[in-house]
């Protein structure tokens, strides 16, 4: 090789030892491989090592890292001095008085003697899998919890496992739910879990007074959660919880407020939490969401909360232009034959040179990557990276050799797998021309961590808000029915010693009956909404009359004692539509409101059924029109919203419309509502619904 050349070459394989992401040290041997001597780090090795290069060159490895020696990378250079043959040591934890932290480790041999190692920082991405493991048992562990209380049971029995599992989870000795009384001057101890070994303590625990433990107490109920590290360390207006605590041997402690209904009931508490590392707020909160469960479940059971998403990417750089190194061309060529990392480099649509990582990453061998014709370097992208790989080669190859780029790609072996890498390109004079260096790390299995991750956190979002939308539903309607239930009933004492007042008590039993069936009914709508978010929707072929008589006649038994006159305009009859059982909820849930908000004597309802074409899609379109109190213009489309309305009119179910709304949204259908007379919403209300033909 010509001089300039060689001159170059070695300029390309120096600036690939001082500017890889990975850390990079060479060794000189003495005392016949006892001792290794630090001849050279590049930068990155200086950075990961936390340590500035002239206080390292020249000087015994055991000196500059104590603990090689118990991390055992020491045993591996020797071996290597030794055989020659190169070793890879797999990811494992380093620590001495000055750095600690997760590494994965390269060593070869040069021909000149020296030993090589290439070590890659792997901390952030161990943390990053102990912290998924962990995420993902807590969701487990409060998806599990959550679904114990749907329709449990029994609720004492869920409540007591759910507290095992959450003492579990916290590495608590001892779990327990306290309820304040009715007086709300003493807490009984109602529930209780202990870890093998702990005595059980609830027949000791009844009927408490609260005052001396004001200070604990207040602070839970204003939903404040109590991490209390060391029971010793309490201030001192926590003087006699602290002798309380002291008295039990309970050395740490965390209090999570239960809110039944709106107020905080009582509390949930972990005993001598032996966790190795100090819970995190998003801990606590998730331990939080375990107490709102349980609270729920003793109103109206279950909720859920939030998963946090986190992930770093890597990011590095690379320089263009370095001093000369006076070494052989050889030894920088092994630096990067060796090296883990993917290397490559393209000069006029040619790769001119492919590292053996290369080609095993993309299953070609050397030899058929150097003969590619010019431009055919793009058979290793895949369709959705191609245009921004070559949108990035084309602005190096405008002249601009200070371009540094950092990008991930989607890539494609010649199997034919897919595959993501995460790749670091920069401009490079070689051979006295510009090219492109390119180094690549597979980062598929990243990729994918990630993609569960949002996964995951999609599913406990919508966990989290359905059941804050069943406790809503819950504590706003069964109280309603268990009003009504319990006026009827007052009611009904006065007057059953009055034969005069005998149609009254069947008018109130009346009330009583239709009550229940709402309550019934509130239960199978909660399912059938869990059934509408958490399973495919099946369609079948329907005929629509059939449902909609069926409606009509639970609408008349429901509503005796009202004045129901109810017409039906059809122009067949037999029309198909694409539904399911869910329709019948439809049908009854509109019917329904068009009764219960009618104040008039003689209740009016027509539903006019015909046949649409929108969008050149064929529709049965069917129009519930009342004589009852309307709909204002800006409540039309907030009654479809999910929750409870809230108005001074709006005393029934508020799941009827959102149900309503969910289940025509699963048929790719359409509702709203009118007003029957046009402009005039006073005069009654027109609900129109569209859905597809079923021929």
């Amino acid at each position: 090789m010509i001089e300039p050349e060689l001159y170059e070459s070695v300029k390309v394989f120096k600036e690939l030892f001082d500017n890889m992401g990975s850390g990079i040290v060479i060794f000189e041997t003495k005392d016949n491989g006892k001792n290794f001597i630090i001849k050279e780090m590049n930068k990155a090795g200086l950075i990961l090592s936390q340590i500035k290069r002239k206080s390292i060159i020249g000087k015994n490895i055991l000196d500059v890292f104590p603990g090689v020696k118990e991390f055992g990378l020491f045993d591996i250079l020797q071996r290597v001095w030794k055989t020659g043959k190169p070793e890879h040591f797999p990811t494992a934890f380093y620590q001495d008085d000055r750095i600690a932290g997760w590494t994965e480790n390269y060593v070869y041999k040069l021909p000149s003697g020296k030993i090589v190692a290439i070590f890659e920082e792997q901390t952030e991405r161990i943390e990053a899998i102990e912290n998924y493991k962990k995420r993902v048992e807590f969701e487990k562990t409060i998806s599990t919890i959550s679904s114990r209380f749907v329709n449990p049971v029994n609720v004492d029995e869920a409540i007591n496992s759910s507290l095992k599992d959450i003492g579990n989870l916290s590495k608590a000795s001892r779990s327990y739910l306290f309820l304040f009384n009715e007086n709300n001057r003493t807490m009984s101890n109602t529930h209780e879990w202990c870890a093998d070994g702990v005595d059980l303590q609830i027949e000791e625990l009844q009927n408490v007074p609260i005052k001396p433990f004001s200070w604990s107490i207040n602070k839970l109920k204003k939903g404040e959660i109590l991490n209390i590290d060391k029971v010793k360390d309490l201030p001192p207006e926590a003087s006699a919880e602290k002798e309380e605590f002291l008295r039990e041997n309970i050395k740490s402690l965390i209090f999570l407020p239960v809110k039944i209904g709106e107020e905080v009931g009582g509390f949930i508490g972990f005993d001598n939490v032996r966790a190795p590392e100090k819970l995190s707020e998003e801990d606590l909160n998730l331990l939080k969401l375990s107490s709102d469960i349980i609270g729920n479940a003793l109103k109206r059971k279950e909720t859920e909360q939030e998963l946090e998403e986190f992930n770093r990417k890597l990011k590095n750089r690379v320089k263009r232009r370095t001093k000369e190194l006076e070494e052989s061309e050889e030894k920088y060529r092994r630096i990067a034959e060796e090296s883990h990392l993917a290397i490559c480099i393209l000069q006029d649509d040619v790769i001119k040179y492919a590292n053996q990582n290369i080609a095993d990453l993309y299953e070609y061998t050397i030899e058929e990557i150097l003969n590619w014709k010019p431009g055919e370097f793009v058979r290793i992208f895949a369709q959705d990276s191609l245009d921004f790989v070559l949108e990035q080669v084309k602005r190096k190859q405008a002249g601009d050799t200070d371009i540094i780029t950092h990008y991930p790609i989607h890539c494609i072996k010649k199997s034919g797998e897919l595959f993501w890498v995460d790749n670091i390109s920069t401009t490079i004079i070689y051979n006295g021309k510009p090219a492109d260096l390119f180094t690549l790390i597979d980062i598929t299995e990243r990729k994918q961590v990630d993609e569960k991750l949002k996964e995951s956190e999609e599913k406990y979002r919508k966990a989290y808000f359905q059941a804050n939308l069943y406790r809503d539903i819950f504590a706003h309607d069964l109280n309603n029915i268990l009003q009504n239930i319990n006026s009827s009933v007052e009611l009904s004492s006065l007057y059953l010693n009055n034969p005069d007042k005998l149609h009254t008590i069947r008018e109130l039993y009346e009330i009583i009956n239709e009550q229940v069936n709402r309550g019934k009914k509130l239960i199978n709508n909660v399912r059938k909404i869990t059934e509408i978010d958490e399973s495919e929707i099946h369609l079948e072929k329907t005929e629509i009359n059939r449902v909609l008589n069926r409606a009509i006649d639970f609408l008349k038994n429901s509503f005796q004692t009202r004045t129901l006159n109810i017409q039906v305009n059809a122009p067949d009859k037999r029309i198909y539509v694409k539904a399911n059982d869910l329709l019948l909820d439809v049908f009854e849930n509109i019917l329904i409101n068009a009764v219960r908000y009618n104040e008039k004597s003689k209740i009016e309802i027509s539903v006019d059924i015909s046949k649409e074409q929108e969008e050149d899609k064929d529709y049965i379109k069917m129009e519930f029109k009342d004589n009852g109190i309307g709909i204002s213009d800006y409540r039309k489309n907030s009654i479809f919203e999910k929750g409870i309305r809230k108005g001074q009119r709006s005393k029934g179910m508020g799941l009827g419309l959102s149900l309503v709304k969910r289940i025509i949204d699963s048929y790719q259908g359409k509702i709203w509502v009118e007003d029957r007379k046009k402009g005039d919403y006073k005069q009654g209300s027109n609900f129109v619904v569209l859905i597809h033909t079923a021929r």
